[in-house]
């Protein structure tokens, strides 16, 4: 009969989630089964030697994960290698939204999913898979994607083109291809036409980044100074992005190069000289601490003036290309001939800084935005870590009080405890992941400037594998039962919140600059 007893305190203690302590056991057993003899049964079990209080077992599943994920790495990395892999997911983007007309509303899951495998891939930051996707068509396969006239299809293509070309050894290979140049090209004048929606490519910020860098790399290909009839398209393009400098800083310094080297060409030039819009935006960037009164230009035109802000890195360079083609346009202004137009119609040619910018010494600046210049400020990197600890706190505070307010976990310590541990757990993991992401920036490059690509597959695929097993070897120590076991679920809730929060605002932002 003891024994029978002693079985169902038991049972009922597993069945609750409680912890076999002793006085666990004893403070149910007195307070709800048996009271009357919940003594004897605790004192027999002392005298014949029964030890009732289990430890808990610890929690393993990071550790697993750790080597999974890193095993998963390792191997994609080795098929990653293989060029027929790499031609079949690239193939994925002429079998995606553009055949039959379909757009990303009309696409099947398996199209996107097929869509989002090739994008996945050329945004790995390695040399070695960039040259090979190049070497197996893909370029040729994201600029006809591009021509699908549907936003959320040209961002994605764009994203994908910016990150093939990033880095020198593919800048080096996409020069060498006429080819390539051409298919940039003829895709460039999608960009510049309206949706079907009504709405204009440019106008979506991120189109408009990728857009400018896209033509800055164009601009540096060795077919573009022997080009042909392509007048319009640049002075088209240098037009209907003007319309986005005003706040941001980062199309400007892209627009200042394509600008530089558009003046370049004198057909080209002597467009950009019948175009007010350009030539003001110039004026504008070349002199920043000299504002000029164009108030009633931009109104007319629906556009709030430019403003001016304190001079660093990015706006320096802006404002050397500025100062490059304005005194490449006068040089070209000097020589036109002038004599068949009127009165009237040379005062409105004629612009201030043909006298100004004519006879000047200006060095010509580099071919594309030094990498120094791209960078995100360090106030505003930090701003993001400390945003990104501060959602993963919240979510650990708000998981624990949730995840705490079970009677498993109330049985074990208190909902304040469960939040406080939570929180506590959620928020250093996060700050070693940062830590983490600032230590492999700084040991890849010391001086300042951007991370430079990874050279082979095998190193990537190496650091991130060991990444991951640092940062699960971390998470498994502080998930134990007698540490903050609901930190995971803490972190993940800051982590999606960020993420959630970050759209919304990012949506709002493009709303109103619409």
């Amino acid at each position: 009969l003891q024994i029978t007893l002693f079985l169902n305190i038991y049972k009922n203690a597993r069945r609750f989630d409680a912890p076999l302590h002793v006085r666990n056991i004893s403070a149910r057993v007195e307070t709800r089964w048996l009271p009357s003899v919940s003594a004897a049964i605790l004192q027999w079990a002392h005298h014949s030697g029964f030890d009732l209080a289990v430890v808990d077992e610890p929690v393993m599943w990071p550790l697993y994960a750790g080597g999974v994920l890193a095993f998963g790495v390792m191997t994609a990395g080795i098929f990653a290698k293989r060029d027929r892999l790499l031609a079949r997911a690239q193939a994925y983007v002429d079998a995606g939204p553009t055949v039959g007309g379909l757009t990303s509303e009309t696409a099947s899951f398996q199209q996107i999913g097929g869509l989002m495998l090739a994008f996945s891939l050329t945004q790995v930051p390695v040399e070695e898979l960039k040259l090979k996707m190049l070497a197996c068509g893909a370029l040729e396969h994201w600029t006809k994607l591009v021509g699908c006239f549907d936003l959320d299809m040209q961002q994605i293509a764009l994203g994908a083109l910016t990150a093939l070309l990033e880095g020198e050894a593919t800048l080096r290979m996409f020069r060498k291809q006429s080819s390539w140049y051409e298919a940039l090209e003829q895709a460039m004048p999608s960009l510049l036409h309206s949706s079907p929606e009504g709405m204009s490519p440019l106008s979506d910020p991120e189109i408009l980044r990728d857009t400018l860098k896209l033509g800055c790399i164009l601009a540096t290909h060795p077919l573009y100074a022997h080009k042909q009839g392509d007048a319009w398209l640049w002075d088209k393009l240098l037009e209907q992005a003007s319309f986005g400098l005003d706040w941001d800083t980062s199309a400007a310094l892209y627009w200042g190069c394509i600008a530089s080297a558009a003046s370049d060409k004198p057909v080209v030039a002597s467009q950009i000289l019948s175009n007010p819009v350009i030539k003001r935006w110039l004026v504008h960037l070349a002199d920043a601490e000299e504002r000029f009164d164009a108030s009633s230009f931009f109104d007319s035109g629906g556009l709030s003036a430019p403003t001016t802000s304190s001079v660093d890195q990015r706006e320096s360079v802006t404002r050397d290309y500025a100062r490059a083609a304005l005194h490449r346009l006068a040089q070209v202004a000097e020589l036109q001939d002038t004599t068949s137009m009127s009165e009237e119609e040379l005062q409105e040619w004629e612009e201030p800084f043909f006298h100004e910018y004519l006879h000047c010494d200006i060095p010509s600046p580099p071919p594309l935005p030094p990498p120094e210049a791209c960078l995100i400020s360090s106030e505003e990197i930090l701003i993001d870590q400390i945003s990104a600890v501060s959602a993963c706190t919240l979510g650990g505070v708000l998981w624990g009080a949730v995840r705490g307010s079970f009677r498993s976990a109330r049985a074990r310590r208190s909902v304040g405890r469960s939040v406080l541990m939570t929180a506590a757990g959620a928020c250093c993991f996060e700050t070693l992941l940062q830590c983490k992401a600032i230590l492999r920036d700084r040991f890849r490059s010391s001086s300042g400037s951007p991370p430079p690509l990874h050279k082979s597959i095998f190193s990537f695929t190496s650091l991130t594998a060991l990444e991951l097993i640092v940062s699960c070897q971390f998470l498994w120590l502080l998930i134990q039962p007698s540490r903050a076991p609901f930190t995971f679920g803490g972190w993940l809730s800051g982590r999606v919140a960020s993420t959630i929060w970050d759209l919304i605002d990012l949506e709002v932002e493009y709303g109103e600059l619409d």
